[in-house]
């Protein structure tokens, strides 16, 4: 079966306090193998010696690997939501740095969704509807922020214009967070608050200062 969203969970073994806290342990484990290894490469064996438990002992829990990989994105739902930022409109965009700090802290997680966006792009991935409906539920929000911030008159961007801006805007952040996954020396607040300046400025009309190279050559008349 596939996995449709964070809803549909199988069912749960183990309520006592000792079983819950093993079955957390689990659930850690495996967001940190399928983030290493995806999920298809990351196998209950792998989990299992993680946790010093036997395969046996993971089905008693989530009857199967789709079962584990349903809780695995109910606790990356959960943890992600931490970083959210309830604000409206232009604040909401604005306190979005915010969350690249938080995953300067929480690496796992971004590499856990990147991982699982990745490998859903395979239709047949048990994840593809959960990823799919999360980056739908993610346009739809920033879009809603972007339209708020256009009603109070702080972004003058015409109606047809928005969804486009949310989905770069999501690019963006995507696309800086793997190449700092890749290269962990880069500045990860700093590079996407940059641009995240500029595209601001674009929206509201506000002048971005130029570089100092840019400000040498107009001065000499060359720009």
């Amino acid at each position: 079966m596939a996995v449709t969203g964070v809803a549909e969970k199988p069912a749960t073994k183990g309520t006592y306090p000792k079983g819950v806290a093993r079955r957390k342990q689990i659930v850690r484990a495996a967001a940190r193998i399928f983030a290493q290894y995806g999920y298809h490469a990351g196998s209950l064996r792998n989990i299992a010696d993680d946790v010093g438990v036997t395969s046996a002992a993971l089905i008693r829990h989530f009857q199967d690997k789709e079962g584990l990989l349903t809780a695995v994105l109910e606790y990356w739902d959960e943890e992600s939501q931490v970083a959210s930022s309830t604000a409206p409109g232009l604040d909401h965009i604005r306190q979005l740095p915010a969350m690249m700090e938080y995953h300067l802290t929480h690496r796992g997680l971004i590499e856990l969704f990147l991982t699982l966006a990745t490998e859903a792009s395979n239709p047949e991935h048990p994840a593809r509807d959960f990823i799919v409906k999360r980056y739908d539920s993610t346009v739809a929000s920033l879009s809603s922020r972007i339209r708020e911030a256009i009603d109070a008159g702080e972004v003058f961007l015409p109606a047809e214009q928005v969804e486009s801006e949310a989905r770069g805007l999501m690019a963006l952040m995507d696309g800086i967070e793997l190449q700092w996954l890749l290269q962990p020396e880069l500045d990860l607040v700093a590079l996407f608050s940059s641009h995240l300046d500029h595209t601001l400025a674009r929206w509201t009309g506000e002048v971005q200062p130029l570089s100092n190279s840019t400000e040498a050559f107009v001065v000499q008349g060359i720009a």
